[in-house]
């Protein structure tokens, strides 16, 4: 499960999440710990694997993979799908419908391969994709009815938007996870045990935080990220979060809301 290459942000913070899991080690050497403390990271060992799927091996679609031949495409997606969200909205200013729709079924068609790769990174991209195309067609509704753009909307799911702080939370928990027996932290009973704690306070508070953001209260996500254990703040949890969580969460509602409006257009057809 340890990475194959970090870029120097990730080494720093995967780093950091290590100095976490030795920080809440030295807690539980203090502490005493025993069967259970153990017990308790092989759980969570096995349901963080469950869950973010920690076994595979696809580096495009891992949000720790940086090497240059899987970040290039997406950054040159990404700002190929910017250029054409301009056009799009240069379009709809001058009245060119025909323009303003061709352009944004591609914004769209590129937000949907961005969400694919499934990183934290490509989340946010396709939100903004998303939110870009959303201005167009709520500038000219008669958009909805163009068959190309009809299908690029329903096609366009966005499925972070649903839990917006799960590419994080995958992000977090999989660099916890990979800690003992990294070469920096051996596996022993107590480092797992340690990872174990520092899981668990990670799920948890990610949790809390997503619940916020999902009903739109983000200052309440901000101070549970910021009252978050230490041991939290030192593996990843951060206010900073909340922003691009509540920017997903809300380029899924107006998705949902466009998508809605093609299927009023075809009933009403």
């Amino acid at each position: 499960m340890t990475p194959r290459r970090l870029s120097k942000s990730s080494a720093v913070f995967f780093t950091f999440a290590a100095v976490a899991v030795a920080s809440t080690a030295v807690s539980l050497v203090r502490g005493g710990f025993g069967e259970r403390a153990h017990a308790r990271f092989t759980r969570e060992q096995r349901r963080v694997e469950a869950h973010v799927g920690t076994t595979r091996a696809v580096p495009s679609t891992d949000p720790w993979c940086t090497h240059d031949d899987a970040r290039a495409p997406l950054f040159a997606t990404f700002r190929a799908a910017e250029a054409d969200a301009d056009q799009a909205t240069h379009s709809v200013a001058r009245g060119d419908r025909a323009g303003a729709a061709r352009a944004v079924v591609r914004v769209l068609d590129d937000a949907r391969r961005i969400e694919e790769r499934r990183s934290v990174v490509a989340s946010l991209m396709a939100a903004k994709l998303v939110e870009r195309a959303a201005d167009v067609v709520e500038r000219d509704r008669a958009l909805v009815e163009d068959p190309d753009v009809a299908r690029a909307l329903l096609a366009t799911k966005l499925p972070t938007a649903a839990r917006p702080l799960e590419p994080q939370r995958e992000r977090i928990l999989e660099a916890v996870v990979a800690i003992p027996g990294s070469g920096r932290i051996p596996s022993t009973s107590l480092t797992r045990a340690a990872a174990g704690v520092v899981l668990a306070e990670v799920d948890g508070t990610v949790d809390a935080m997503q619940e916020a953001v999902l009903a739109g209260d983000l200052r309440r996500c901000e101070a549970t990220a910021a009252s978050a254990s230490r041991f939290a703040r030192l593996a990843g949890i951060a206010p900073t979060l909340c922003g691009g969580a509540a920017r997903t969460a809300r380029a899924g509602a107006r998705l949902h809301a466009l998508r809605g409006s093609v299927a009023r257009a075809h009933h009403a057809r």
